[in-house]
């Protein structure tokens, strides 16, 4: 293949093509729709982004009350428990001075 060298200012010769191909108007009218469809968009998304930041802030406030319970309910789930443990004790003590009373009878 043979290489053509630009006889006049190849730059130039693509600008004057480019110019008679695709009018001004119309690249302006592109720049246009553009600038129509990111507005458009833009004005669908900003009102989610708002709504998902409310509706963040209320599961926040959710977690916090549910973990506020939670540790309410743990502190409760532990005194049952060492209410259980004394309470098995002291059956405990009360079954053993039972048997001993009823050997001490025979």
């Amino acid at each position: 293949m043979t290489d053509l060298k630009c006889l006049t200012d190849c730059r130039e010769d693509l600008i004057n093509k480019l110019e008679t191909k695709v009018p001004k108007s119309m690249i302006w009218k592109a720049v246009l729709l553009f600038f129509l469809v990111w507005g458009a968009v833009a004005a669908f998304y900003i009102p989610s982004v708002a709504e998902r930041k409310i509706a963040i802030k209320a599961n926040d406030l959710r977690i916090q009350a549910i973990r506020e319970t939670q540790a309410v309910t743990t502190s409760q789930l532990l005194n049952i428990k060492v209410t259980q443990e004394l309470i098995h004790k002291q059956l405990t003590e009360i079954s053993l001075a039972v048997s001993r009373l009823e050997r001490n009878k025979k």
